[in-house]
């Protein structure tokens, strides 16, 4: 049997334990040092990636808070993007808006007519 054969078995394991290997797959890796070594390499790893997820790894203190005061921070924005919004819809201001903005529109019309060339 040749060495990418025996590829797929090289990862076949469940909690460190060796599934059903086929018997020439087994005699493969009795007989071949550089599949044996990859093997055992990835029932290591295995066994490593089920001690890390077993872990509880708790976050530093500083991290809680920092992520705390971001968060309030954004609300805040937010909140201050509401009611402003809010505040331009009613009724008043949006009057008031757009008279201001009719009022400029006749202010920058009128400078434009007065530089325009006159004509003869």
């Amino acid at each position: 049997m040749k060495c990418s054969e025996v590829g797929e078995y090289l990862i076949t394991h469940d909690d460190g334990v060796v599934l059903d290997l086929p018997s020439d797959i087994a005699e493969h890796l009795d007989t071949c040092a550089r599949c044996r070594l990859e093997f055992e390499q990835n029932r290591n790893l295995a066994a490593s990636l089920r001690w890390l997820g077993e872990q509880e790894v708790e976050a530093p203190v500083w991290l809680a808070a920092t992520l705390t005061e971001a968060t309030l921070e954004r609300l805040r924005r937010r909140e201050t993007i509401r009611a402003t919004s809010r505040q331009l819809a009613k009724p008043r201001v949006l009057g008031g808006a757009l008279i201001l903005a009719g009022v400029a529109g006749l202010v920058v019309r009128g400078r434009m007519k007065r530089k325009l060339p006159v004509r003869e």
